[in-house]
């Protein structure tokens, strides 16, 4: 029985970016996002705004996970434009984004080999914000990029290669987001 909804699989880690402010989603379909249910899970909480669109790798199939070519922070959001097979869907993701922040595109090749994409954006007890990536991502940023990002937070990176090369995943993949209530 359990077989028969197994098409419909959706993995939350790393499938959805979230844009807290404006109660937005964003999802690339794979086989681990299915859109139903995508659209029962932001029924759920409330998020009315749901981009989902398709992407493609440099071999042609769908990107695994959104965090890998997409990071949205306060003021900033890191995309690959050229993992989008409809370039309407990037256009309309690219509008809705450049309302309050400022669109960061990155290449296939700084998704892919150094995951340029998977960052956080936090900040720490006293509210000073900083940037987190693996050290691949630090060096795979052109200069103009980390500047750029630079405006919105300290970089912070580590080498984690191993994490990288073997589990698919980067530095956003080892971090979860905790909002606790603002202080009184």
């Amino acid at each position: 029985m359990w077989k028969k909804h197994l098409p419909q699989f959706f993995r939350i880690t790393g499938v959805l970016i979230f844009d807290r402010v404006h109660k937005r989603m964003f999802a690339a379909q794979s086989e681990r996002c299915h859109p139903a249910q995508i659209d029962r899970f932001a029924k759920a909480r409330d998020y009315n705004d749901v981009h989902l669109f398709k992407t493609a790798s440099s071999h042609g199939t769908p990107i695994y996970h959104t965090n890998v070519m997409m990071s949205i922070g306060d003021g900033f959001a890191v995309v690959c434009a050229n993992c989008f097979t409809n370039k309407t869907e990037y256009q309309t993701l690219k509008s809705a984004l450049e309302l309050d922040r400022e669109v960061i595109e990155i290449s296939v090749e700084q998704t892919e080999k150094n995951f340029c994409a998977n960052i956080l954006h936090v900040k720490n007890d006293q509210g000073e914000p900083y940037i987190v990536m693996s050290q691949s991502a630090y060096n795979g940023f052109t200069d103009k990029q980390k500047e750029q990002l630079g405006q919105y937070g300290t970089l912070l990176s580590n080498p984690i290669d191993t994490i990288e090369k073997i589990g698919c995943g980067s530095a956003r993949c080892m971090i979860a987001e905790i909002f606790l209530p603002k202080k009184a």
